[in-house]
C-alpha cells in the first residue's frame, strides 16, 4: 500500500485539476499557455544540468497522430553557422488538450525457472573378496649383464685449404646528376567576389531588405621557383678482393673407436607363491538425486524517468475503463469488478503490469493502453 499511495495521489491529483497543478508533474492543458513562475520546458529524463539551457518544445493545432507514445528529449539546437533544420523527429508534437506525465520506468523482472539438487546422487557398493591358490613362479637368482670391449680409432691423412684471408668486397658510392629548372607555381587561385553594389532594378529601403550584390573576379598569384631535377640517381658500384689460401695437413678419424657389448645370460630359479585366482569384483548401483525446482527473478536494465502522454479527466470514460479490466485480466492481473471505475484494485493491477512489462509506471498511459490492446483516445 505504501508503494501504491503515491501514484494514487498523481491521479486524484489529475482528476480533480484536469493534469494542470499535479505536484512535480509539468503538464500542458487545452488552451493553457506558460504562467509566470512555472516552467514552459519538459526536461528529458534525466533532467538538465544546472545552468544548461533546454529549449522549450514546440505548440502545433492539434492533429490526428498516428502514434500515440513519445520519449520526449530536449530541441537540439543547430551548430553555429549552419542553417537551421527542421525539430528533431525524436521531439513530440505536445498539443493543446493533451496531458503528460513524468512517471518512472522500473527494471523489467525476468523469471527462469531453476533446479537445485537438495540431496546428491548414492552410491550402494557390493564387494565380492578375490580367490588366492598356490603356485611356482620362477626368479632370476643372480642377473645378467653386458660388458664391453674398446675398438681403438682408424685415422687417415688429407690435407686442406684454409682460408688467411676473405674475401673482401667494398662499395664506392657514385654520386646523383641534377638539373636546374625553373617552374611557375600557381599561390592563389582566381575566385570570384560578392561586393555591395548599386543595380538599377534592385530598391532598398526601410521596407523592401534588398541588398545588391556584384560578382568581381580576382585574377590568381603565381611565382617562379628554381627546382633541381634528378636527372641519374646516386648509385654504388662494388669491388672484390679474392680470398688467400694455405694448404695444411690434418689426421681425421676414418672409423672411430667404438664398444663391443659382450652379453653374460642371468640365473633363474623357482620359488613357491600364491597368485589371485579370481579378482576381487565390485558392484555399484547409482540411486539418483533429489531434485527441487525453483523460479528464480531477475530484472533488465536500471531505474528511469521518462515522459509519456497519459489521458485527460475526459478522456476517462467507464467503457475505457471497463475495456482495461478486461484487458487486466485477460493478461493475469486481478482487477477487481468490471465496473469501469478506476478504483483501487484496478488501479494496483495497472500498477502491477507496467512494472511487470517494463513500462512508465504510475499513470495510466497511451502506452499501456496500447500495449493492452486498447485504442487510446487521439
Amino acid at each position: 500500500m505504501k508503494h501504491i499511495l503515491p501514484y494514487l495521489l498523481i491521479f486524484v491529483g489529475m482528476s480533480v485539476t484536469g493534469c494542470s497543478s499535479v505536484t512535480s508533474l509539468p503538464f500542458i492543458q487545452k488552451g493553457e499557455t506558460a504562467a509566470p513562475g512555472r516552467p514552459d520546458r519538459l526536461p528529458d529524463a534525466t533532467g538538465p544540468e544546472k545552468g544548461a539551457s533546454v529549449q522549450p518544445p514546440r505548440l502545433y493545432p492539434r492533429q490526428e497522430p498516428d502514434v500515440s507514445d513519445f520519449e520526449l528529449r530536449p530541441y537540439q539546437a543547430p551548430a553555429p553557422g549552419k542553417p537551421s533544420a527542421e525539430p528533431s523527429t525524436s521531439q513530440p508534437e505536445i498539443r493543446p488538450g493533451e496531458c503528460w506525465v513524468q512517471a518512472v520506468i522500473h527494471p523489467k523482472p525476468v523469471r527462469k525457472p531453476v533446479d537445485i539438487v537438495v540431496r546428491d546422487a548414492v552410491n550402494d557398493i557390493d564387494v565380492t573378496p578375490a580367490e588366492i591358490e598356490p603356485a611356482w613362479q620362477k626368479v632370476v637368482v643372480r642377473e645378467g649383464g653386458i660388458t664391453y670391449r674398446i675398438e681403438p680409432p682408424v685415422y687417415k691423412r688429407v690435407i686442406e685449404k684454409v682460408v688467411v684471408r676473405p674475401e673482401i668486397r667494398r662499395t664506392i658510392v657514385v654520386p646523383a646528376v641534377y638539373e636546374e629548372q625553373e617552374s611557375v607555381i600557381e599561390i592563389e587561385a582566381a575566385r570570384t567576389v560578392l561586393e555591395r553594389c548599386k543595380v538599377s532594378t534592385a530598391v532598398r529601403s526601410s521596407d523592401i531588405p534588398v541588398q545588391a550584390l556584384c560578382a568581381r573576379l580576382i585574377p590568381a598569384r603565381s611565382k617562379t621557383v628554381k627546382r633541381k631535377l634528378l636527372v641519374q640517381p646516386e648509385t654504388t658500384r662494388e669491388e672484390v678482393e679474392p680470398a688467400v689460401y694455405k694448404e695444411i695437413t690434418r689426421w681425421v678419424i676414418e672409423t672411430p673407436a667404438r664398444a663391443v657389448p659382450v652379453e653374460t645370460p642371468p640365473e633363474m630359479g623357482s620359488m613357491r607363491v600364491r597368485k589371485i585366482a579370481a579378482p576381487e569384483q565390485v558392484e555399484e548401483e547409482q540411486l539418483p538425486p533429489q531434485v527441487r525446482h525453483f523460479v528464480t527473478t531477475q530484472y533488465e536494465g536500471s531505474p528511469s524517468i521518462i515522459f509519456r502522454r497519459v489521458l485527460c479527466d475526459q478522456e476517462v470514460t467507464p467503457e475505457r475503463i471497463q475495456a482495461l479490466q478486461g484487458a487486466l485480466k485477460q493478461a493475469g492481473f486481478d482487477p477487481g469488478t468490471s465496473d469501469g471505475k478506476l478504483g483501487k484494485r484496478t488501479f494496483a493491477a495497472l500498477l502491477e503490469y507496467q512494472r511487470q512489462n517494463g513500462l512508465a509506471h504510475g499513470a495510466l498511459t497511451h502506452e499501456s493502453l496500447e500495449q493492452l490492446g486498447i485504442k487510446a483516445a487521439h
